[in-house]
């Protein structure tokens, strides 16, 4: 004797349909990804470069940017894509955007670059009766008491020292006491907070 199971058969269709829907779900993620997923981009984007359709403009290995400032370089084929400066030369010399790549920025500025020369400096050594370098240095003072500073001696300078203890560096190129004198003023505040900062031996009391 059969049994009849009316929610049973009632309850195939909605069984059917959701098999029918897991199935349409899964060949729209691996058939046609530009449903669920994008499609990786083959080459560098920015924001500042669109279609006209609103999407990021693409550009291949060695294409360089509308502005002629930067440049795509592919790793790989299948990358990392980065941007490198483009460097360019105008009559105002070499210029560029901004040093992380392209963004939002504007036109080309003009840099001057030099190298850096503050670790350009002898031994520490004590303070003696005369400085007199070439290049300069960098000096602290104290005269026993309350009176303390750091001095920077600029090139040409001579600083007299008939009373003041301390220690003094000299300086072996022509810009290290300016390119060092702020990063040791900013260690020697540390320490000696309550002590003086001159700019020149001529400040020296």
């Amino acid at each position: 004797m059969t049994i009849d199971r009316p929610n049973e058969r009632r309850r195939w269709p909605y069984v059917l349909a959701a098999l029918f829907i897991v199935a349409l779900i899964l060949c729209a993620f691996f058939y046609w990804p530009g449903w669920f997923k994008s499609e990786p981009v083959i080459g560098c984007t920015s924001p500042q470069w669109t279609t006209p359709a609103g999407d990021l403009e693409v550009f291949n290995d060695k294409e360089i940017s509308p502005d002629n400032i930067w440049l795509c370089k592919f790793a790989s084929p299948t990358g990392p894509f980065d941007w490198e400066r483009n460097d360019i030369t105008t009559e105002t010399g070499t210029c560029f955007t901004c040093n992380e790549g392209p963004t939002l920025c504007d036109t080309c500025q003009e840099i001057t670059t030099k190298e850096w020369e503050g670790d350009n400096f002898g031994p520490e050594m004590a303070l003696p009766n005369q400085i007199n370098n070439a290049y300069g240095a960098i000096a602290e003072i104290w005269d026993g008491g309350d009176y303390c500073a750091l001095v920077a001696i600029l090139p040409g300078e001579t600083l007299d020292n008939p009373i003041y203890r301390g220690a003094y560096w000299e300086a072996t190129t022509a810009n290290a006491v300016m390119d060092r004198f702020n990063h040791h003023r900013q260690e020697y505040l540390t320490n000696n907070n309550n002590c003086h900062v001159l700019e020149s031996a001529a400040l020296v009391p």
